[in-house]
C-alpha cells in the first residue's frame, strides 16, 4: 500500500519488495512454525472444502450449534473475515 486512500494519516507499507518489507517488520524469529498444527494455503483450503463437503454437511445443520463436533466445516481461518 503506497498511499492512503481513507484519509487515515496511516503511513502504508510498500509491498514490491516483500524482502524489504518483511525486513522491517518487527517479527520473533524464536517463535517455531506451527506447521504441525496449521496448514494454510489455497490447497489445504480446497481440501477441508471437499472433506467437509463430502463427508460432514449431511449432519451439519444438527450440530451447527455444536462446533465441539467434528462435522463442522473449519473453514473460518481460510476465510477472508475468519467468520
Amino acid at each position: 500500500m503506497k498511499t492512503d486512500s481513507l484519509g487515515l494519516g496511516v503511513k502504508g507499507l510498500d509491498l514490491e519488495d516483500l524482502d524489504t518489507a518483511l525486513a522491517k517488520l518487527d517479527l520473533d524469529h524464536t517463535v517455531p512454525p506451527v506447521s504441525h498444527r496449521f496448514r494454510g494455503g489455497t490447497s489445504e483450503a480446497k481440501r477441508l472444502l471437499r472433506k467437509f463437503l463430502t463427508e460432514h454437511l449431511p449432519k451439519h445443520e444438527e450440530s451447527r450449534p455444536h462446533p465441539e463436533t467434528t462435522h463442522v466445516s473449519h473453514m473460518s481461518k481460510y476465510s477472508t473475515s475468519g467468520r
